[in-house]
């Protein structure tokens, strides 16, 4: 049989373990977000050509989840807020799902 001193050792080690996994999985989970470039060089008949691309000016690749290498398209978009009469532009990202769009930033 096995004694209690046992037990008490095997329950205080599975407690440890389950703690370290409850504080693992509810840290602050950011979400990476990559800026693609509009310009880039490419080389065509020996020669670096800069192309601009104004699409790709406002697309945005947002990590789906925090552990994964998985990205997914996002637009960049502009809106205006007024705060005590001034107004300011500001900048925010926005991912399409299928009942609409989910704001990122």
């Amino acid at each position: 049989m096995i004694s209690i001193k046992t037990i008490k050792k095997i329950s205080s080690f599975f407690i440890i373990i389950l703690s370290i996994f409850f504080l693992y999985s509810c840290s602050n989970k950011t979400k990476s977000i990559e800026y693609q470039d509009a310009c880039y060089f490419k080389k065509v008949n020996g020669k670096e050509i800069l192309i601009c691309d104004e699409e790709r000016m406002n697309k945005v690749k947002v990590q789906i989840h925090p552990y994964s290498k998985e990205f997914r398209t996002c637009d960049k978009f502009q809106y205006k807020t007024e705060i005590d009469g001034e107004i300011r532009i500001e900048t925010g990202i926005r991912c399409p799902t299928k009942f609409g769009y989910e704001i990122i930033k």
